[in-house]
């Protein structure tokens, strides 16, 4: 795989995700939410609180890379309208999405816990 190809992937796929972030925070998403769980459980008295981050690997065309496909046509139109992205750019991330030599990460995931005491 070309050197070039490495750039030209991470630069389509950072503006998809990018665009895909931007909506949600439109329509008032919080993406620091996830990273505030840990002391918003603290705040509700809960003892015993603990938090972890999981992130997954992606492989082109697996079932998290199809999903991120779908969910890029899904917003597609309407991030191209608000100039977040262009459809060249989606066209370049979803061939890539299909690519078993291409393989990104997912988003950060959480998971928190706490009990009452």
């Amino acid at each position: 795989m070309p050197a070039w190809y490495s750039s030209i992937c991470l630069h389509a796929n950072w503006h998809c995700n990018r665009a895909q972030d931007r909506l949600l925070e439109a329509r008032g998403g919080d993406l620091r939410w996830g990273r505030s769980l840990y002391r918003r459980l603290r705040a509700h008295g809960l003892a015993n609180v603990g938090m972890e981050g999981y992130v997954v690997v992606l492989e082109g065309g697996s079932p998290g890379a199809r999903l991120k496909q779908a969910n890029f046509e899904q917003i597609r139109q309407e991030a191209v309208n608000a100039g977040f992205i262009t459809n060249e750019e989606v066209d370049q991330v979803l061939i890539l999405l299909d690519d078993p030599d291409f393989a990104i990460s997912s988003h950060l995931m959480f998971t928190a816990w706490g009990r009452r005491p």
